[in-house]
């Protein structure tokens, strides 16, 4: 079984930029073929995945949106936050930084 990337997000993003974060994320992995889940961290009901999302080393707490990667063993990896993301995005650096990380992802 491959890795999977799961994107913690939240339905009441508190300002534009975390909205546009959160989409820019979706857009780009799924340009990459990336097959993603989502995680609304805003959801009552995933307060238990959110949590473990969020005790995964180098994870921000009500940060949104955040990248990981679920290994088979069901363990998390943080990989990036919003802030961070945007980054990469507006350096073109996105596919050479997560070349390795999206090589290991399941793909459509």
């Amino acid at each position: 079984m491959q890795a999977e990337a799961v994107v913690l997000i939240t339905s009441t993003p508190k300002d534009l930029a975390t909205e546009s974060a959160q989409r820019s994320m979706l857009d780009v992995l799924a340009g990459l073929k990336v097959v993603v889940s989502t995680v609304d961290g805003a959801a009552a009901e995933n307060k238990d995945i959110r949590s473990t999302l969020w005790s995964a080393p180098g994870a921000k707490r009500a940060a949104y949106p955040q990248l990981f990667k679920k290994a088979a063993d069901g363990t998390f990896t943080y990989v990036a936050d919003g802030e961070r993301w945007t980054h990469l995005v507006e350096c073109n650096e996105v596919t050479h930084e997560l070349d390795a990380i999206v090589g290991e992802l399941a793909k459509r």
